[in-house]
């Protein structure tokens, strides 16, 4: 699957870049203020002290470097307020590095240093969920923990400092808990991983919600119309009704918050989305208009339709990059997401205004030759179709 460019901010790159020139001016900086710890030592412990506060504050911060860069490049910054507020933190994070590297050989300074810098890796990974409105892309518990730890460690060791017979031997033992911590840290943190899911965009209407259905009722009830017509009558998505086309009558009703708000879910949709929303980041992208969202997010919140976010894409089309997956009962929105995203899959949903078109479709037949294009009756079968997509 694609990486996720997915909203992503234009100006990440960018700030990377910033992020690294000043990374590297400061290790340097570093190496040069403490050029003579590092070749002027001896086996005393009060020599080698400051040069293993050295090599534990150049581990903290370089490992950090690599596991930022790691983790920038699954979850980028995106679009939003709280992207801007995520890469100030990060800035602080860089900021603390300077205040570590230029601490060295103080032992508790460097101890309380790891340890603000561990409550900033708590603070972006919330930052990170609140951003991405997934807890998988952050295990800011465990930098909260360690964060914890350190500065109990700090007050609780600073006493011992002043009694001057033991102050070599504290910080000997300051250093060696600091040093077992990062690498305890480092550990569990590899195991724990970077997830990376993969993104699924979900259509709504015939895809979700049963419009055709819902429309058909809604002009008998409300409308007083004497149509005889089922779901399965509609071949196609302009089927003329009264002067009219059945997705001409849609379009009208989703400005009536009534029909919006009571438009029945897709047989097994709930279900579906709950067993996809535990292992990727699902997108719904809606092409309804704008005067619709508030209604259309308030049917969502009501039917408890799982989802991490929501991407309306009336002025744009459905060429939405960084999605992996897009689900849609439209043939053309799936042609259009498939030929802008080299990368990506469309799910066709099989209903009964495109099952006869879709056979006709010569762009559609060859997406569907080359695998980029899956038909699936139901969502039985969509959950099958993404899982050998994905496995």
């Amino acid at each position: 699957m694609s990486p996720p460019e997915f909203q992503k901010s234009p100006y990440t790159d960018y700030f990377v870049r910033l992020l690294r020139i000043i990374f590297g001016v400061v290790v340097a900086q570093g190496i040069i203020k403490h050029g003579q710890t590092l070749f002027s030592w001896s086996f005393s412990l009060r020599k080698l002290l400051p040069l293993f506060s050295f090599a534990i504050v150049y581990m903290l911060v370089i490992l950090s470097w690599i596991f930022y860069h790691h983790s920038i490049t699954l979850y980028p910054y995106r679009k939003s307020y709280v992207a801007t507020v995520r890469a100030t933190f990060d800035l602080i994070i860089i900021f603390t590095y300077v205040y570590l590297i230029f601490s060295i050989p103080d032992t508790f300074d460097i101890l309380l240093g790891a340890a603000v810098v561990f409550m900033l890796y708590a603070i972006t990974g919330i930052l990170r969920v609140l951003e991405w409105r997934d807890k998988r892309v952050s295990r800011w518990r465990l930098s909260l923990i360690f964060s914890g730890v350190l500065f109990i460690m700090y007050y609780v060791m600073l006493p011992l400092q002043e009694d001057s017979q033991l102050e070599l031997i504290v910080e000997f033992v300051v250093n060696i808990k600091v040093l077992s911590l990062l690498v305890v840290y480092r550990y569990l943190r590899k195991r724990l991983g970077y997830p990376k899911f993969s993104i699924i965009g979900v259509d709504i209407d015939g895809v979700l919600g049963d419009q055709v259905q819902h429309i058909l009722r809604y002009m008998r009830e409300k409308e007083g119309r004497n149509i005889d017509l089922t779901e399965e009558d509609i071949r196609e998505w302009d089927y003329p009704i009264g002067g009219s086309t059945i997705s001409d009558h849609i379009e009208r009703a989703l400005l009536h918050e009534e029909f919006v708000i009571t438009m029945p879910v897709v047989k097994c949709a709930k279900n579906a989305l709950k067993l996809l929303y535990e292992r990727y980041h699902l997108v719904i992208i809606s092409n309804r208009p704008k005067e619709a969202q508030k209604a259309t997010k308030q049917w969502l919140k009501s039917n408890n339709l799982k989802f991490h976010e929501t991407l309306w894409t009336r002025e744009t089309g459905k060429a939405v990059p960084g999605v992996d997956i897009l689900i849609d009962d439209n043939i053309e929105n799936i042609k259009m997401f498939v030929s802008h995203s080299p990368r990506s899959f469309g799910i066709l949903f099989l209903r009964p205004w495109n099952r006869q078109t879709k056979d006709k479709d010569r762009e559609l037949q060859r997406l569907i030759g080359m695998k980029r294009v899956f038909c699936c009756n139901g969502w039985g079968e969509v959950l099958r179709a993404i899982s050998n997509m994905t496995s």
